[in-house]
């Protein structure tokens, strides 16, 4: 779908991931963090945890801060990687860098990569800790498409819905 998308006429970028920017689904997780003990399951701290695709970030306009983004290879044969936002680097490494360190979601996780933050609940709250997994270690039955434009997104939504019946009519 993401090879079809990104062919469009007018379509600059396409990606995939577990959830919207002030609005999809938000899953979260126990959280632990290298070099403090890891607390028993039920009393870690909640940080939201979304999966996204190689490029969602630069699609998305979020910047990236330190390290890098996702790969194609940080696939499921590869060391299971993350990237924390600046509010989740305040908060678990306020006295340093978190890259090359590792965070608790399930499994330890190597933190690559750092971004910027999203305000997920609207302008008005202040931007929480958050973690993403590339989705091609962690593959989610709910992605969304997020779709970059060179020009009008309503010239391009025909298109995509085509791209999209051409694979599954349902």
């Amino acid at each position: 779908l993401l090879e079809r998308l990104r062919s469009l006429p007018g379509v600059k970028s396409a990606d995939t991931g577990s959830g919207l920017p002030i609005g999809g689904p938000r899953y979260l997780v126990g959280m632990g963090v290298q070099g403090q003990p890891l607390p028993p399951s039920g009393l870690r701290p909640d940080v939201p945890f979304d999966t996204a695709s190689p490029g969602y970030f630069r699609t998305l306009g979020i910047p990236l801060i330190a390290g890098r983004e996702f790969a194609n290879n940080d696939d499921g044969n590869a060391p299971p990687v993350a990237i924390a936002n600046q509010a989740f680097v305040r908060r678990f490494f306020p006295e340093g860098s978190p890259l090359n360190k590792s965070v608790y979601t399930g499994v330890w996780r190597k933190i690559i990569g750092i971004v910027g933050d999203v305000r997920q609940h609207g302008p008005l709250h202040a931007a929480a800790p958050e973690v993403y997994g590339p989705n091609l270690q962690s593959p989610d039955p709910t992605m969304v498409v997020v779709i970059r434009t060179f020009k009008s997104p309503l010239a391009v939504v025909g298109e995509v819905r085509k791209a999209v019946m051409a694979i599954d009519k349902n």
